[in-house]
């Protein structure tokens, strides 16, 4: 963060702001099996956002979807998968001993940074361990 000198000059001069958030953050994931494998990376990682159902069907909430550019499959269950937009992302995933990182995650944090908010920062991912490799 920085001073907030800033933000009061420009809401002075008449300019608004979205409120800040954070992003560009790595997804703590308590799993003990997980853990195990901390410090292994795979290059081609495609790490996705599952919203639940009703999520999506929330006005506010299909703003941020449209924001990011994201299409929404149809629900299979509770819960529905973003399939495309800035809600999927493929790049190198590293496992450590709090969860998931490297840049697939990041990009991800930061491009579902106001979803992840709305949803009080407890969602579900799936990951491709082989990205979109093809044998």
């Amino acid at each position: 963060g920085s001073a907030k000198i800033g933000y009061t000059m420009m809401k002075q001069l008449g300019h608004t702001f979205a409120e800040p958030l954070p992003s560009l953050f790595s997804f703590r994931i308590i799993d003990p099996a997980l853990t195990e494998l901390s410090g292994v990376s795979v290059q081609f990682a495609k790490v996705r956002l599952i919203l639940p159902a009703e999520f999506t069907q929330n006005p506010r909430c299909k703003q941020l979807l449209r924001e990011v550019g994201a299409t929404v499959a149809k629900p299979k269950s509770k819960a529905v998968s973003v399939v495309t937009g800035g809600l999927t992302q493929v790049g190198p995933l590293l496992i450590t001993m709090q969860g998931l990182s490297g840049p697939a995650v990041l990009k991800l944090s930061a491009f579902a940074a106001r979803i992840l908010h709305e949803l009080n920062y407890k969602f579900e991912i799936a990951v491709n361990w082989a990205g979109e490799m093809t044998a």
